[in-house]
Parts: structure tokens; sequence; C-alpha cells
């Protein structure tokens, strides 16, 4: 793939891991949701006509949910141009806002884009952090990014000795043009 191709790929791939994780939320909502409720029953008919009900209801929510996350995130990014924690934040603030329309209430969606909001942008720092961090260490013993990085500590300390020399020339010849005068 090239160019156009690759970034549409990263997108899907974005855009699938989010919806999965909603998914995963979404199962483990219905989990909590329905263990309070016993199998041991008269009815069981009843009992897994409730709990299927709510594993699909908990599955589709918390699948669009993910999708809304992860579609409004690469949209922001490719509409801005930027990767910053503020395409998160927009993603944060529109997931909440369809959690309170599938709710039906605003307060869950307020609630909601409270949460993810910072939520969303402390994550995004801490990966920025994290892949820093491990770019660091898989580039310390690679010898190129060693040398290169001697070699520009070298320019910048011969940089900075000349500008002190070029600055010490110019102050000792402006005193003596203006001692001579």
């Amino acid at each position: 793939m090239t160019g156009g191709g690759e970034k549409e790929a990263t997108a899907i791939k974005s855009i699938g891991n989010s919806t999965f994780l909603g998914l995963g939320v979404g199962i483990f909502h219905a989990f909590n949701k329905t263990y309070p409720k016993s199998v041991f029953t008269d009815n069981t008919q009843l009992f897994v006509k409730q709990t299927v009900g709510q594993f699909k209801q908990s599955t589709i929510a918390g699948s669009l949910l993910g999708f809304t996350y992860g579609a409004t995130k690469y949209i922001s990014k490719d509409l801005r141009g930027k990767d910053d924690y503020y395409n998160y934040a927009a993603a944060g603030l529109t997931t909440g806002i369809v959690a309170g329309i599938l709710n039906t209430s605003y307060r869950v969606g307020f609630t909601t884009a409270a949460v993810f909001i910072p939520l969303s942008i402390v994550i995004t720092l801490m990966d920025k952090e994290l892949q820093n961090s491990s770019d660091l260490l898989k580039n310390r013993f690679d010898q190129k990014v060693i040398k290169k990085a001697v070699i520009e500590n070298q320019l910048e300390q011969l940089n900075t000795a000349k500008e002190e020399k070029f600055n010490r020339d110019r102050e000792s010849f402006l005193n003596s043009t203006v001692i001579n005068k």
C-alpha cells in the first residue's frame, strides 16, 4: 500500500479497535447487569429472554460508542491535520453526546462527556510519553543514532564556542573603537 491506502488502513484499524473495545465494555456491562439475577429460577425462559435482551442492548450500545469515539478521533485528526489531545477531547465529547442520546438522558450524556474528555486527554498524554520512552529505549544501542547524537552535540558545542568568540571579538572591537575616539 502507498500513501492514502496506508492512511485508510490505519483509520479502519483504529476505528475497529475502538469498536471492539466498546463491544468488550458492553459485554462487561451486560454481565454486571444480569449477574444478580439467578439462573435457578422457576421461569428460565423469562430469565434467558431478559439476559439476551440485556446483552444485545449493551453490546450494540458499547460497539456504537466505541465506533463513535474512534471515528470522531480519526475524522478530527484528518480535518485538523494534527494528532494531539484536542482530537481525543472531541471524540470524548461526541461519545458523551451519543451516550446521552442512547439513554435519552442529558445527565448521562453530560456525565459521560465530563468523564471521557479528561480521560481521553490523560490517556493521550500517557501514550505519547510511553511512545517517546520506547523510542529512546529502542535507540539506546543503535550505533547510527548514537553517532548522530554525538555529532549534533559536538556541532552545537562548536557553534556555541564560535558565537562566544564572535561576541568577545565584537565587544573588544567596539571597546577599542570607543576608546580610540
